[in-house]
C-alpha cells in the first residue's frame, strides 16, 4: 500500500457517482458545510454533547 501511495496508484478519477446518481460528485469540505448539522457536536435532539473529562 505504501509503494502504491508513493507510485500515486490511488489517484484517480471516475465518473461512476455522476452517472449513478445524476449529480457531480461532492467534495468532503462541501459536504461537511451541507450537512453540519451532523458535525456540529449536537444529538439529534438538539442537546449539546460532551466529552468525558480527561485525566
Amino acid at each position: 500500500m505504501t509503494r502504491l501511495h508513493r507510485e500515486d496508484r490511488y489517484n484517480r478519477s471516475t465518473t461512476d457517482v455522476e452517472r449513478i446518481t445524476g449529480r457531480p460528485p461532492r467534495t468532503v469540505e462541501q459536504y461537511v458545510r451541507e450537512r453540519r448539522d451532523l458535525f456540529d457536536g449536537r444529538r439529534d435532539d438538539g442537546a449539546l454533547l460532551t466529552r468525558p473529562p480527561t485525566s
